[in-house]
């Protein structure tokens, strides 16, 4: 689940917000802005997405504001009697290492799983000094309803997401990773992964 900091960072990160207006995304949960924004990141009531924040109390939400100011991740401007906060170069930098450190969980698996009537194929033959990754290719491959052959290789009839090849180039496994359509005479299609095409 995201943490009411990362909110707050992402919100100031798309724009500069007055205290009252940041107040109304963090404490309400039913307010049509906070819904909106959590859709935004989240996805909507459909479940397209996984996550969410729960509201915060007030308190608190003024408690983690003047944190993050201390901490150096946002910083507050005093205009025409209301104060304006804004991320800072820190807090941008605190953004991408929580975003660095879900890209390397093996949790961080939230992809649309969709059947195709073809077979899939994926092999990998990954270096290891890339272990932690392998763990999270076998996650992922799990989750997409793929069985396993043998260690690295499995077979399935889902759809690759195109989510799932930006994550391998993110993780630099494209050159490991090898992914087949298997045709109705029995040939293989290879996947062209640098270019993110997806099997359909």
């Amino acid at each position: 689940m995201i943490n009411a900091s990362e909110i707050i960072l992402k919100i100031l990160k798309e724009s500069a917000q007055v205290t009252l207006e940041l107040s109304e995304m963090m404490i309400h949960s039913r307010s049509e802005s906070y819904r909106l924004f959590r859709e935004s990141l989240h996805g909507n009531s459909k479940g397209e997405k996984k996550g969410g924040v729960k509201p915060i109390s007030k308190q608190n939400f003024y408690n983690l504001l003047n944190y993050l100011k201390r901490e150096g991740f946002v910083h507050k401007d005093n205009k025409d009697n209301d104060s304006v906060w804004s991320i800072t170069d820190l807090g941008i930098k605190k953004l991408e290492r929580i975003r660095l450190r879900a890209l390397n969980s093996k949790n961080n698996i939230n992809y649309k799983v969709e059947k195709t009537d073809k077979s899939i194929i994926v092999a990998f033959d990954i270096p290891e000094k890339y272990g932690k990754h392998r763990a999270w290719l076998r996650e992922v491959l799990g989750y997409l309803d793929f069985n396993m052959a043998q260690k690295s290789l499995w077979i399935g009839t889902s759809k690759i997401p195109e989510e799932f090849i930006f994550d391998l180039k993110n993780r630099g496994l494209v050159d490991h990773v090898d992914i087949f359509e298997l045709g109705a005479k029995g040939t293989l299609q290879r996947m062209n992964l640098k270019e993110g095409a997806t099997a359909k």
